[in-house]
């Protein structure tokens, strides 16, 4: 995968397909905590990607729907423990806009066909981890939204919102924010040890494929 030179951009992150750029934007401005309650170091690894098997066409402010979401799909664009995890690319905590807050800088790849392994559109999520290092069991939480801001279109030359998507969180009350572990929003969480390995086994399965393509 070729990295092109880019500008840093505040809360921009962009991937060129089909001679059109594919853009995540966010910031996140309630303070993320760590399971104390304790804002989250500078550093603190975030992974911004997607989910897998979540049909965008469906309904998140359904309990139902939410309740089936697998969070183990979970796919990694930037940060440690994605493909894509060097120079702007590893995201992570910065207190530039306060403790505990989150955002991304300016990123651009020419292959973003093997980056999306499922195609677009995709409902793009964020994992924050409780870790500046080594992120294998450490604390960690993940969220999406039920809002439309959070889907990601293949790019359109007559539609300016298609291929954008803003992972933003304002506030603690913002509408539509989903957690994966919902009890605890905001804050990182000590998972299961089922969990850990589900996710490393989904995330084998991902890069196995990419591969193969």
């Amino acid at each position: 995968m070729k990295l092109l030179p880019t500008l840093s951009a505040l809360a921009l992150i962009s991937f060129q397909a089909q001679g059109a750029n594919i853009t995540l934007s966010g910031l996140v401005l309630p303070t993320l905590q760590d399971a104390d309650g304790n804002a989250l170091d500078d550093g603190s690894v975030v992974q911004v990607g997607y989910l897998l098997g979540l049909s965008t066409g469906q309904d998140l402010s359904d309990a139902g729907n939410v309740a089936n979401i697998d969070w183990t799909s979970f796919t990694a664009l930037t940060g440690q423990g994605s493909e894509n995890s060097t120079g702007d690319f590893d995201t992570r905590i910065s207190s530039l806009f306060g403790s505990g807050t989150f955002f991304g800088e300016n990123l651009v790849f020419d292959d973003a066909d093997a980056i999306f392994a499922q195609g677009l559109p995709v409902r793009v999520a964020v994992r924050v981890f409780d870790s500046v290092s080594d992120i294998t069991g450490a604390p960690y939480n993940t969220y999406t939204s039920a809002t439309d801001a959070f889907i990601l279109e293949s790019p359109d030359a007559l539609n300016p919102n298609a291929g954008r998507a803003d992972f933003s969180i304002n506030d603690v009350s913002d509408s539509g924010l989903i957690w994966q572990w919902e009890d605890t929003p905001f804050q990182t969480v000590i998972p299961e040890p089922s969990t850990i390995l589900s996710s490393f086994l989904a995330f084998g399965i991902l890069l196995g494929q990419r591969r193969r393509n």
